[in-house]
């Protein structure tokens, strides 16, 4: 997520790509991902360490990859 967040800020010269990717974030893992994952084995699917969290970051991570790309290959 750091790393990310990172690559948001020094690419876009300003931090509210990474206020509002943070944000997001917080809100999909506490308020949607966490009701929905509970019991003994929560922490392997919801959370900072959970399986959903990582492949939403991927996801992410692949998407800004994909779009960035197109935009250096115009400029």
């Amino acid at each position: 997520m750091t790393a990310i967040l990172a690559f948001l800020r020094f690419r876009s010269e300003s931090v509210w790509p990474c206020a509002l990717l943070h944000a997001s974030h917080n809100f999909f893992d506490q308020i949607i991902l966490g009701p929905m994952t509970q019991g003994q084995n929560s922490v392997y699917f919801a959370g900072e360490t959970g399986i959903f969290t990582a492949l939403v970051l991927i996801a992410f991570v692949i998407f800004l990859a994909k779009l960035f790309h197109k935009t250096a290959e115009t400029a």
